[in-house]
């Protein structure tokens, strides 16, 4: 099953919105690997949520993670 990678920006200032960086990768370690050479640091979003990591840049700080498609 395909996997796509997913990102949204953290800011209380700003309208919450959910951006696609990638899809049709073949398979999770793929995806895996593509989300650890973007992210920065691990942090765990709860028991039942995705484990997601997060990266910096002009526009702020986002919270990235691969989830199937």
């Amino acid at each position: 099953m395909p996997f796509a990678i997913k990102y949204r920006r953290v800011d209380r200032r700003s309208e919450p919105s959910l951006e696609t960086l990638a899809v049709d990768i073949e398979n999770h370690d793929e995806a895996k690997a593509l989300v650890d050479r973007l992210a920065g640091s691990y942090a765990q979003n709860g028991r039942h949520a995705p484990p997601m990591r997060w990266f910096r840049n002009r526009a702020g700080l986002h919270l990235i993670w691969a989830q199937q498609q």
